[in-house]
């Protein structure tokens, strides 16, 4: 069918987007640790003098070549998601990706609240091929799709005030796994395994498996859209502790410095 396609279609898409995203994410983070990775160097080479100097003793010395150690090592870290995304970028358009359709800065707005407009209500997901196909093939079972979107989609809104996942959205997940704690703010219940579902009439083993991809696609759709929220959130508050580390790094520096000279 043409949900089919279009599923398969956006599902490539997807999968492109997400690891360009991974790619510049990996280059963002990567070079902060080279810059964490020349400030510790600094702080290690300040050390050594003070202690060739006989001012301080081995131990900061050898806390400082860990620091350093530990510095290389997300170095080389960061360097191999690059390659790693790169290679998957490769194999997912089926060729060499030119260098100048690569991220060569890092994605400063992926940091950033208010990506997404707070308020997006769950409705658009209904728009999502796979869902569309489901629902298609569940029409096609002979249920009522009426009675099976009331039990069995939440209406909520998947974006909170800073554009990240809405508690709502959130609350889906609470309980573990996919059963689906339903709160006073959502309009219907969904996913309960017995009781709701049998409020849907199917009769026949094939409405049953209808009704049942119907039930996992629309899981799906709600899942993807929290972890992806959930990601960009915490890909922001990351980016932002490494450059934090950078600045902390660079002004302990500077000021054992200060007062080796001193």
């Amino acid at each position: 069918t043409q949900s089919a396609r279009d599923s398969t279609q956006i599902s490539l898409i997807s999968q492109v987007a997400q690891a360009w995203l991974n790619y510049s994410f990996a280059t963002a983070n990567l070079r902060l640790a080279e810059q964490t990775l020349k400030a510790q160097l600094d702080s290690y080479n300040l050390n050594k003098k003070r202690f060739d100097v006989g001012i301080d003793s081995e131990v900061p010395l050898r806390q400082a070549q860990i620091s350093v150690e530990t510095a290389r090592n997300d170095v080389a870290n960061y360097k191999t998601q690059i390659a790693q995304a790169q290679n998957l970028l490769n194999l997912l358009v089926g060729q060499p990706v030119p260098q100048n359709l690569l991220p060569t800065q890092p994605v400063k707005r992926i940091a950033q609240q208010n990506v997404f407009t707070a308020g997006l209500p769950s409705d658009l997901l209904n728009n999502r091929p796979d869902v569309k196909a489901a629902e298609y093939n569940l029409s096609a079972a002979g249920a009522n799709i009426g009675a099976a979107k009331a039990r069995l989609f939440p209406t909520i809104s998947l974006t909170g005030s800073a554009g990240y996942a809405s508690t709502d959205l959130s609350d889906l997940f609470k309980s573990g796994g996919f059963v689906w704690s339903v709160g006073p703010s959502l309009d219907l219940p969904i996913f309960d395994w017995g009781t709701r579902r049998a409020n849907v009439k199917i009769s026949e083993t094939d409405q049953k498996i209808a009704l049942s991809d119907y039930e996992k696609s629309v899981q799906s759709a709600f899942r993807e859209v929290n972890d992806a929220l959930a990601t960009r959130a915490n890909i922001g508050e990351r980016l932002t502790a490494q450059q934090r580390l950078v600045e902390a790094t660079n002004r302990n520096y500077t000021l054992s410095n200060a007062r080796f000279r001193a």
